[in-house]
């Protein structure tokens, strides 16, 4: 019954994604709501930046549908890290936001992932020739590489269509 429900959200994420992207940029065409190119984008004419939106609607009902027979506590924290990560990163798409406001709301979303979702390392597995960690060491490391891997999508997202796809890519990995 899992596999199941694991192949019917990943379906369901799909589909939304797959079907709302053409209606989500035909929109913003038609409203002529553009990304501002800048010194660090690499399109070439002007693009619609609403694909991230169908992405975030199809990845949170997939998450959840996926997640349905599973008892998962931080479930609730993870999503609601990802929509503050989402509304900053909406409203960078139009406004010029300093980077740090950015980086406040970016760890903002670490830290109650980390404090109240409970997701952080606890072993480095011998990198370094650590293994176990203290508690205040594993907040440090986890809030350095997730401020770290946001930040690596947030660069490499002036390339139309680079970072959703590397997040695709990555979710899959994850989620196999």
């Amino acid at each position: 019954m899992e596999i199941l429900l694991n192949i019917l959200a990943l379906s369901m994420g799909f589909a939304i994604v797959v079907i709302s992207i053409p209606q989500v940029i035909k929109i913003a065409r038609a409203k002529k709501l553009y990304e501002p190119l800048d010194e660090r984008k690499r399109h070439a004419r002007d693009i619609p930046p609403f694909g991230g939106v169908a992405i975030f609607i199809g990845f949170v009902i997939n998450t959840i549908v996926a997640t349905e027979s599973y008892v998962f506590e931080s479930l609730k924290y993870i999503i609601a890290s990802i929509i503050l990560i989402f509304f900053i990163g909406l409203k960078d798409d139009f406004l010029v936001i300093t980077v740090k406001n950015k980086l406040i709301v970016q760890i903002f979303a670490a830290v109650l992932l980390i404090t109240l979702g409970n997701v952080h390392f606890t072993n480095l597995d011998g990198i370094f020739g650590l293994y176990q960690i203290h508690y205040f060491s594993t907040v440090f490391v986890s809030l350095f590489v997730m401020i770290g891997i946001i930040n690596a999508f947030n660069l490499i997202d002036g390339i139309d269509g680079l970072a959703s796809g590397l997040a695709m890519l990555a979710g899959t990995f994850f989620g196999v």
